[in-house]
């Protein structure tokens, strides 16, 4: 299960939350999303908090996101910004498609494009990036 955690005012957290579930009950990956406004307690309580794989926070206008690694390798981390509200397409390209997710995701290929030479590679293949 992905557990997700938003951090923002209440209006903010409830845009983000509409926005993301669709793409994630869409893609077969089972969630839980907890919700956060305290940035005391997002600092010391949530963001090293290993089973929180996925943090957005809305800031300014925009969402900023954290995919934390699966623990697997010392510290991985993937950060980025997306619109608010984002739209799908970005949702599913920074997020869903993410290969820190990837063991969230239930199907589909990702292509790879290195030196000139591109190749398809299933989901199932991708478990190595973990």
């Amino acid at each position: 299960m992905l557990k997700i955690l938003l951090y923002g005012s209440a209006k903010e957290r409830k845009i983000l939350e509409e926005a993301l579930q669709k793409p994630l009950k869409e893609n077969k990956i089972s969630f839980n999303i907890h919700n956060l406004s305290n940035p005391q307690q997002l600092m010391k309580n949530y963001l090293f908090n290993s089973s929180y794989r996925l943090i957005v926070a809305c800031m300014d206008g925009t969402a900023a996101y954290v995919i934390k690694g699966d623990g697997s390798v010392p510290v991985s981390y993937v950060t980025g910004i997306i619109a608010f509200p984002p739209t799908p397409e970005e949702i599913d390209e920074k997020l869903i498609r993410n290969r820190e997710l990837a063991s969230f995701y239930a199907s589909g290929e990702y292509t790879v494009t290195q030196r000139g030479f591109t190749r398809k590679i299933p989901y199932e293949e991708c478990k190595v990036f973990q």
